[in-house]
């Protein structure tokens, strides 16, 4: 008995060698009986995937969705966006075992709409990483640090608005358009500069001690980073009597522009250039951007020209 691509009742492919069950019909175009409603009762056992020599100019991905139209979407490890492919295009008769959450190597061509996948051929688990560790030169093994977590992950039920809500859950995890920024934590290492400020600052909001400011307090924070845009100064090392809620609100804004900002001397400092922030971190021009050699020698010039106090009263 035949079937076509659509006769399965869960859309799910089958294999060889599995147990179904199905309705027997009779197809008056071909004048043969065909099955629909195909449905999986038992599946064959996968055979484990060796390992495979990896092709040169090959990407890695995940089988993110597949339609029983005889196409489907895989979520690349090295691109943001899915690539659609076709089964009559894979590797040999992988076509035919293929299923959604399998990692895979595939060739990027070319299509009307942009790019597709082809060629695709399925790896070991394990083979597709999306975050590369940074190895340390001196030793060639993965730096490892020490930090303090400044802000807890959200759950992955927090990821409401999901584009593709059907996409298998390695392929969503893989994605990074599918994670919001608003839903990742955060951590500060032990060793960069303003670390100590920070982990003592986020130890007490964790404590519930650090209440931000309210919206107009706020707006004033954000209305600072624009008047320091607007300025011609250098430099804006904001005081230290402000809380760490409202330096939060300022990092904030400072965050969505150029500037680079970090802590010095417990103040939250912004410099209109990496190298103006370093300059006054250095002690080598005030907030005006002006040297301070020279503004102690026109200080000191200043001094000679005034006459003496006896002379000044006379």
């Amino acid at each position: 008995v035949s079937f076509g691509p659509s006769a399965m009742s869960d859309r799910k492919p089958v294999r060889a060698g599995d147990i179904v069950e199905f309705t027997l019909c009779f197809d008056k175009r071909a004048f043969n009986h065909s099955a629909k409603d195909i449905a999986v009762l038992k599946n064959v056992p996968r055979k484990p995937v060796g390992p495979v020599e990896r092709r040169a100019g090959t990407e890695t991905g995940i089988i993110a969705h597949l339609h029983d139209q005889g196409y489907g979407f895989v979520q690349g490890a090295d691109r943001s966006e899915r690539l659609f492919f076709r089964l009559v295009e894979c590797d040999g008769n992988y076509g035919a075992t293929i299923q959604a959450g399998d990692q895979v190597e595939f060739i990027v061509a070319e299509a009307p709409k942009g790019v597709k996948a082809t060629s695709l051929r399925q790896l070991p688990p394990g083979s597709v990483v999306a975050d590369d560790p940074v190895i340390d030169t001196a030793t060639g093994k993965p730096i490892s640090l020490r930090g303090f977590v400044t802000r807890e992950p959200k759950a992955v039920s927090d990821l409401r608005n999901i584009k593709w809500k059907t996409d298998h859950p390695d392929a969503l995890r893989l994605s990074a358009i599918h994670v919001p920024t608003s839903c990742m934590g955060r951590l500060v290492d032990s060793a960069s500069a303003g670390a100590e400020e920070l982990i003592k600052a986020s130890k007490a909001e964790a404590d519930g001690n650090d209440d931000g400011p309210d919206w107009r307090r706020a707006t004033e924070m954000h209305k600072l980073v624009e008047r320091f845009s607007e300025s011609e100064d250098a430099v804006l090392a904001l005081d230290t009597s402000l809380s760490h809620g409202e330096m939060k609100e300022v990092e904030k804004s400072v965050r969505r522009t150029s500037f680079h900002f970090g802590w010095i001397n417990k103040r939250l400092v912004i410099g209109r250039t990496k190298a103006d922030f370093e300059a006054f971190k250095a002690g080598k021009i005030d907030e005006k951007g002006e040297s301070v050699s020279d503004n102690k020698e026109g200080d000191s010039d200043n001094k000679s020209d005034e006459p003496p106090a006896a002379e000044a009263d006379e």
